[in-house]
Parts: C-alpha cells; structure tokens; sequence
C-alpha cells in the first residue's frame, strides 16, 4: 500500500515538473523533448522562475518612482537600502559568472561531442531542423542553470532601483531632468530584469556556435569563455565614453538588450549552417 502510494506520488510529481511546469514553453524548450532529456540527464527535477512574482515585484517599485512626482522623499527612504544592494553586489556578480560558464560550456560541449563522437549525423536525421536540434541543446544547458538564475533574477528586481538612482543622478538629476530620470529609471529597471534573462540564452548561443565549429571539449570551452569575457568586456568599456543624456540612456538600457538578441540571432543560424553544411 505504502510502495503504491509513493510511486503515484513519484508519478504525479514527475507529470508536474515536466508536463505542467513546461506547458508555456515551445516544444524545442520542454524536458519532455527527446534533445533536451538526452543532455540533461538528473537535472530534469529543477523549477522555472516565478515571473508573476518577479512582474508584481517590478511594478511596485514602478508605483513608487511614479509616485515620487508628488513626494520626492521617497528616493531619500530608499537609500539606505543601497548598503544591502552593494554587500550582495558581489556576490551576486560571482554567482552570476559561473551561471554563465556553465551554460556557455555545457551549450559548447554538448554541441561538440556530437561530432567528436560521430552522433551528428543521426542526431540530424530526426525529423527536426539543425536549428531546433541546436536551440534544445542550449535549452538543456539553461535548465541547469534554472535555479540558480532564478535568485539571479529575483535580486535584480529587487535591489537594482537604490543603486540606479544613485547612477541615473549622476548622469541626468533630477534637478534638471526630473521627467527623464523617472522614465528612465522605469525603463532601465525593466531591461536589466531582461537583461538577465537573454544574456544567458546568448551566451548558449555562443556555445552552440563555437562548439560546432570546434569538435573538440576543451578548445570549444576555452573560446567561448574567452568570447563571452570580451563581449561583457566592451559592453561596459562603451560606458566609458562621453554621451550626452539621450545617448547615454541608449548605452545604458537599450544597448545591453539590443546587442544580445543580435548575437543571437546570428549565433543559432551561423551553428546550424555549420553543422549542416556537409
């Protein structure tokens, strides 16, 4: 009775994490996908984000930059909190970049392998195209990744807002630009949560790319944790350069998600050209 109980069980928490959980999710993503099984192995037990919770997060910090028209001290209460904001700072950043490594190399890997190990013409004898074969290999590489990018994404709604006032002042105040320093700390905030959320899927793409045109583990690895440290390198070095108010907003929040969904882009159909064109 008891052995029957715990394998329903089993059943029902199995059909929840890969059935219910996945439902929103375009079938190249799912676990259920053969592509995504194969690569994942025991890592198939991991929760998506709440992004309903991160939303309402959003938005009520939203209501109080909007609020602040009428009673400024707000941005005054909120400072303190920076404190929190710059001891977890650095942890954040840590926890971050081995996120990041671990999908560019599992992405570079598995992608790799298939050709290492001469599995890449069965692979793509299913009935799928190369660049659903590659978008579900980097899928299976971000659901390792799941849980840990989910704390990633839930401080980023959290805690960025003290610390980007402080920064937006700098640039534009709220002296003399008392509008555009709102929108743009509403905007700004609502990329970064983006930002977070493509720049992994990027940095798989980068993987799947550099591994089908290494097929070989450590080299593929090596080039894509090379790329990947160049690319975040020169996002933040343009930074650096003089812009005046409206340039400046475009550096800080359209360029960081702008840029990856290009790389994107050119990474998934430049890996499938290669590993189909022989």
């Amino acid at each position: 009775m008891d052995r029957a109980f715990f394998d329903a069980a089993a059943i029902r928490v199995k059909h929840t994490f890969t059935n219910e959980i996945d439902a929103n999710l375009p079938k190249w993503a799912r676990r259920t996908n053969p592509i995504v099984r194969r690569d994942l192995g025991s890592y198939w037990k991991t929760l998506t984000p709440d992004m309903m919770l991160v939303l309402k997060v959003y938005l009520v910090q939203v209501g109080l930059v909007l609020l602040s028209f009428v009673f400024p001290v707000l941005f005054v209460l909120l400072m303190p909190t920076v404190t929190v904001t710059l001891v977890l700072l650095p942890v954040g950043l840590v926890l971050y970049a081995q996120i990041l490594y671990g999908i560019g190399a599992a992405a570079a890997t598995s992608v790799a392998k298939e050709r290492s190990n001469a599995t890449l013409d069965l692979l793509l004898i299913i009935p799928h195209t190369a660049l659903h074969t590659i978008l579900s290999k980097v899928a299976a590489s971000m659901w390792r990744q799941t849980e840990n990018l989910s704390l990633i994404i839930m401080g980023t709604a959290m805690a960025s807002l003290p610390l980007m006032i402080i920064q937006y002042d700098i640039y534009l105040s709220f002296n003399t630009h008392p509008i555009l320093m709102r929108f743009g700390l509403m905007l700004g905030l609502g990329m970064a949560i983006v930002r977070v959320l493509i720049e992994p899927i990027m940095v798989g793409a980068i993987g799947a790319l550099i591994g089908a045109a290494i097929p070989a583990r450590i080299p593929a690895i090596v080039t894509t944790t090379v790329l990947v440290g160049a690319y975040f390198l020169l996002i933040n070095l343009v930074r650096f350069a003089p812009h005046d108010e409206y340039s400046r907003l475009f550096v800080e929040i359209a360029l960081p998600v702008v840029l990856p969904l290009l790389i994107i882009l050119f990474s998934f159909r430049a890996a499938a050209y290669l590993l189909t064109r022989d």
